[in-house]
């Protein structure tokens, strides 16, 4: 099954619901941005009809090196819905790092953002045909919203690959770590029910989109009704100042984040009464830390890893 009818079956029983809040929007006293299952369904329908028409198809690759947004998003689902496979990006790559990623993956065409330009421009090899700018209107924006919609995810082969996730690249150059279409989906619809329009609460996400752990969190989210309350990137005190002004009830955290969420200036127990559950994962959680966690925030909030 096509990644993008994890989006396409809840948007369609709950187009009215609202299912991301993008808080990078939210600066110079500007609201975060709030984006229902049917506008995110209309704008993924255009950024695929968009790499239509640029002459992607299935097998295709199609690159995504930007922080966590709305745009984000789209144009993960947006390559989906073509058949192609994303290769979500770190972002805090330098440049041999983002010279081998876009060069290795063999992407198509890449999505990115107005602060990595320089950065793109200066290592992006001769196969990269088009890069789009999800963050300036000129670029992206115009370019989706001019193109015509693919209403419907393309059928794919269940072993094909949907994603293309590398790894850190500690010891060596990152190496690209295949996800095929039946996997991922299979994971997701094996492990949650489709949105009804049930209020399923609200998880904040600042794990990174180019990580496994990120990823899967944002799609079991979506697909299941949950609201994702997307932050560019993490940062401890932010972070909790989101779960206060959007009332997070969920939150997925890597042991290291959860840790610095327990140093930060504004923690305390009353900052997370509304919240339910913190998941846990993608490394070994030190004991020490989730024996404080426990200890300290309020006993409404369930710990699983």
């Amino acid at each position: 099954m096509n990644l993008g009818m994890l989006l396409f079956m809840p948007a369609s029983i709950a187009g009215e619901q609202i299912i991301l809040i993008d808080t990078s929007t939210e600066r110079d006293g500007q609201p975060a941005r709030e984006v229902t299952y049917g506008e995110l369904l209309e704008n993924v329908s255009k950024a695929a009809g968009l790499l239509t028409t640029l002459g992607v198809e299935a097998g295709d690759r199609v690159g995504v090196f930007a922080t966590n947004s709305a745009e984000c998003v789209e144009a993960i689902f947006g390559a989906a819905f073509v058949g192609a496979t994303v290769v979500p990006m770190n972002f805090r790559a330098g440049a041999e790092e983002a010279a081998h990623l876009m060069s290795d993956s063999g992407i198509k065409v890449l999505f990115s953002e107005s602060r990595y330009s320089d950065l793109v421009s200066d290592n992006r090899p001769d196969s990269l045909e088009h890069v789009f700018m999800l963050d300036d209107a000129g670029s992206y924006h115009q370019a989706r919203d001019e193109s015509f919609e693919l209403p419907v995810p393309e059928d794919v082969d269940p072993d094909g690959l949907c994603a293309l996730l590398y790894t850190s690249g500690t010891t060596s150059l990152p190496k690209g770590v295949k996800l095929t279409n039946g996997a991922l989906t299979g994971y997701v619809m094996g492990t949650n029910d489709a949105a009804t329009g049930e209020d399923m609460g609200r998880m904040a996400l600042a794990a990174p989109l180019y990580h496994i752990a990120g990823v899967t969190s944002m799609l079991n989210a979506l697909y299941s009704g949950r609201v994702v309350v997307l932050l560019p990137q993490f940062e401890a005190s932010a972070w909790i100042a989101t779960v206060q002004k959007h009332a997070v009830t969920h939150a997925f955290l890597v042991p290291t984040m959860l840790g610095r969420v327990m140093e930060a200036e504004n923690f305390s127990a009353e900052a997370f009464e509304g919240m339910e559950a913190i998941t846990y994962g993608a490394a070994p959680m030190p004991p020490s830390v989730i024996r404080r966690a426990i200890g300290e925030f309020p006993s409404n909030v369930s710990f699983v890893g």
